[in-house]
């Protein structure tokens, strides 16, 4: 897992100008959201936007992993070769958040000149940790349902807007109707982002843990599929036709 790791952030590291597109490109980004809200709600939105951000990098990057490999031109090789597949998705993972807690970093870092800043910035920091971990988890749920549906993959950003519209990245879900509520409280992420604008507490470390603890649910029922999706794909040779 370590190797694919390495491997996978030396490739990133050969594209520049992706780096530099992530870093500022993001930052355009979320400020149309943050600038526009009211000046009070100004952190507690960046947080938010920064806790669906994981969501945006591991839909693509994870859930969207098979795209990425055609793209290198190692799709084939990853499916020949008899390598881990459950190592390599770990491995992509971890590459994710990795990158992803960096360019968040970077975000609190440029948005702090225009004196949006984060008080509780290392309770913060943590929490941002897990809620990787737990957008890691989702995004397992999409890519079981890609595989399967093939095309489905083509609907990866709206359903990130969807999710991060329900969860309230930039809204205090207090202020949705109440069906809406109930469907946000569904959403993992719905609690990270509650949590990260509660003062630190037992209450915000409660949000947290249900977060994880739901999310863990869900890669439990999912990866297995994942697993028995790619070897169907070995057994079948439609990997190409995929």
């Amino acid at each position: 897992m370590i190797n694919h790791l390495i491997k996978n952030l030396k490739i990133d590291l050969r594209y520049k100008w992706l780096w530099i597109n992530y870093f500022i490109g993001t930052f355009f980004m979320l400020a149309s959201y943050i600038f526009i809200s009211n000046p009070t709600d100004q952190v507690n939105v960046l947080k938010g936007m920064l806790c669906w951000y994981g969501i945006n990098q591991c839909f693509f990057g994870v859930a969207g992993f098979m795209v990425e490999e055609r793209i290198e031109g190692t799709f084939e090789n990853l499916f020949v070769y008899p390598i881990k597949i459950s190592e390599y998705i770990f491995a992509k993972g971890l590459q994710v958040m990795i990158e992803t807690f960096g360019i968040c970093v970077f975000q609190i870092i440029m948005f702090s000149f225009f004196d949006i800043k984060i008080n509780d910035l290392a309770v913060f920091l943590l929490i941002l940790i897990v809620n990787n971990v737990i957008a890691f988890n989702m995004s397992c749920v999409f890519l079981v349902i890609s595989i399967k549906y093939k095309r489905l993959g083509s609907v990866n950003y709206i359903i990130q807007q969807l999710l991060g519209t329900l969860s309230g990245y930039s809204v205090d879900i207090k202020k949705y109707p109440k069906l809406i509520a109930m469907l946000s409280y569904i959403i993992p992420i719905t609690y990270t982002i509650q949590a990260s604008r509660e003062s630190f507490s037992l209450i915000s470390m409660i949000l947290v843990f249900i977060g994880f603890l739901l999310s863990m649910i869900l890669i439990t029922i999912c990866f297995p599929k994942i697993l028995n999706s790619i070897k169907t794909l070995r057994k079948k040779g439609e990997i190409n036709q995929w």
